[in-house]
């Protein structure tokens, strides 16, 4: 009489390592990883301040891609963990990382750009590209504010799933968040 055959068991599935446990979903992996990217450029550089010198301050300084890198991977990473924490249904989530994902890449983008041309990031309109090159990043700090103002918006809905401290804590940094984000007076 034949052997009973049995399928092959299947091997167990790798445990995500628990920095990145909390990101399941694709969107979020995706946002990390791209925050990850940035924060890796600011640090990249500032190797080339350190090796090119020149000033860091004035318009035209290698300060701007190392403190936009660094700030908005560090943003970007931040915010996606606590989206993790937010009540908000899985398409919503997708869409606010990814636009924030994208805009994050196209402010950090634009300020390296002009930095390794050479000429300033901001209000520079010399030629029409400079002009371009200077206004995308401007509409994306609308786009920024209106997805970071929805996230702090599910902020402030009440959610069982996180203890009190954690939900006063997302309040609390949405506050703070979109306190830096108001324009400075005059």
């Amino acid at each position: 009489m034949p052997a009973p055959t049995t399928s092959p068991a299947r091997p167990p599935r790798p445990r995500l390592h628990a920095a990145v446990a909390p990101f399941r979903r694709r969107v979020e992996r995706a946002a990390v990883a791209v925050g990850a990217v940035l924060i890796v450029s600011g640090l990249f550089h500032l190797v080339v301040f350190a090796v090119d010198g020149g000033p860091w301050d004035g318009p035209v300084s290698w300060r701007k891609p190392v403190t936009f890198g660094l700030s908005f991977g560090l943003t970007l990473i931040t915010v996606t963990w606590v989206a993790t924490h937010l009540p908000l249904g899985e398409r919503a989530r997708a869409v606010l990382l990814g636009v924030l994902t994208a805009d994050c890449v196209v402010e950090v983008g634009g300020i390296t750009l002009q930095a390794w041309r050479g000429v300033p990031p901001h209000l520079n309109r010399e030629t029409p590209f400079d002009s371009a090159v200077s206004t995308v990043p401007a509409a994306g700090g609308g786009v920024l504010i209106v997805v970071l103002t929805a996230m702090a918006v599910a902020a402030l809905r009440p959610n069982p799933r996180v203890t009190p401290s954690m939900l006063l804590a997302m309040r609390a940094g949405f506050a703070t968040l979109m306190a830096g984000l108001a324009p400075a007076p005059p």
